[in-house]
């Protein structure tokens, strides 16, 4: 039943539940004596007389002023909490649901470009490699066209790669769109929104700190790509629908399997940007292997870790395995998907058993 009631004003509103009632009266926003209406009723009663008819028990005290005046007194000061609450606010408004949307659009094209751009760079890499043909320190011994034929090889294996990620970009998306999850309270979305935030801002604060020490400026570049991935993944804990994910009333097995979800469509959703990563270290490796002398530093510490291919610097194939990886990405991460959300999907079925034996008893 819900209840109408005086405010400071002595006006009329609402109506509200009972259990919103009670809660205002912890709060101090209403008194025992606020007179409240019952819908379809004609007379007005105090709440006191209205908690004490529907629950005597649970109400029994919350009549005394003294009660009320301890209750205010327990609170805790939130002066801090509610400036973070600001602060998550004003990050919800700052970058909204299009506007990330508009970011993954552009990692999404930015990526194919590298992509393509990389594919390119490989085939000048195998050309080169062809021509200089003689057997070098660093290098597999190889002939000419044997060096030529492999990179011709995985260019092409590049370009067919290439249409299986823009057609599964588009499908883990679409995949998202159809699964939907709830949950009852946002308030974990939120502080994993803030926990985010906060792990960006220190990596890069740590990042920035290493580099002037170590005087290596990629170090702050590869702080920067962890940042911006966390500082993205904190857009759809602000924005749930992003994830297709409602507030809603569920039980505890469903808030449960309703977290998982969130965290399973959040890495689909943050495909793009992966995608645009992987295709940008694929980039630097190989201008690195086109400008980079062999017995360097980098191709050293390649040869130490990576098998390089017949003819090819290890830097040159690190980099086009790199790119081969990142156009296979979205493939793989939509099986993963699919698997792992099979389970959660048996686990909702299995905790939502008790909920429909009870409608049907009713």
């Amino acid at each position: 039943m819900k209840y109408y009631y005086a405010n400071a004003q002595n006006q009329p509103t609402g109506p509200v539940e009972l259990d919103a009632l009670r809660e205002m009266l912890a709060s101090g926003l209403v008194t025992p004596m606020t007179n409240v209406l019952a819908e379809g009723s004609q007379s007005w009663t105090p709440l006191s007389s209205a908690l004490k008819t529907i629950q005597p028990v649970a109400t029994q005290g919350l009549a005394e002023g003294a009660g009320i005046v301890a209750q205010k007194a327990l609170a805790a000061p939130t002066l801090l909490a509610d400036l973070v609450g600001r602060f998550i606010d004003w990050q919800r408004r700052t970058v909204s649901a299009e506007r990330f949307a508009t970011y993954m659009r552009f990692f999404t094209t930015a990526g194919q470009l590298l992509v393509v751009v990389g594919a390119a760079l490989g085939l000048i890499l195998a050309i080169v490699a062809a021509v200089r043909a003689n057997p070098s320190p660093g290098y597999n011994q190889a002939n000419g066209f044997t060096t030529f034929v492999i990179g011709l090889g995985i260019v092409l294996a590049i370009a067919i790669f290439q249409y299986v990620a823009k057609r599964f970009l588009e499908g883990s998306q679409k995949l998202v769109v159809s699964s939907p999850s709830r949950i009852s309270s946002l308030a974990i979305l939120d502080c994993f929104a803030l926990l985010a935030l906060c792990v960006a801002v220190a990596v890069v604060a740590g990042s920035g700190l290493a580099a002037i020490a170590t005087s290596r400026v990629w170090t702050f570049l590869v702080g920067l790509m962890v940042a911006v991935t966390f500082r993205l993944a904190a857009i759809p804990a602000l924005h749930p629908s992003l994830v297709n994910i409602e507030s809603a009333e569920a039980s505890a097995g469903e808030e449960a399997t309703g977290i998982v979800s969130f965290f399973l469509k959040l890495a689909l959703v943050l495909l793009p940007f992966q995608f645009f990563v992987g295709a940008l270290l694929g980039i630097v490796l190989l201008l690195a292997a086109l400008f980079t002398g062999i017995g360097s530093q980098s191709e050293a510490f390649v040869m130490g870790v990576y098998p390089s291919l017949p003819g090819f610097s290890p830097l040159a194939g690190l980099g086009l395995l790199t790119l081969v990886l990142s156009t296979l990405l979205p493939f793989i991460a939509y099986l993963l998907f699919l698997f792992a959300y099979l389970t959660v999907d048996l686990i909702r079925a299995i905790v939502s058993v008790p909920a429909k034996l009870d409608a049907l008893r009713k």
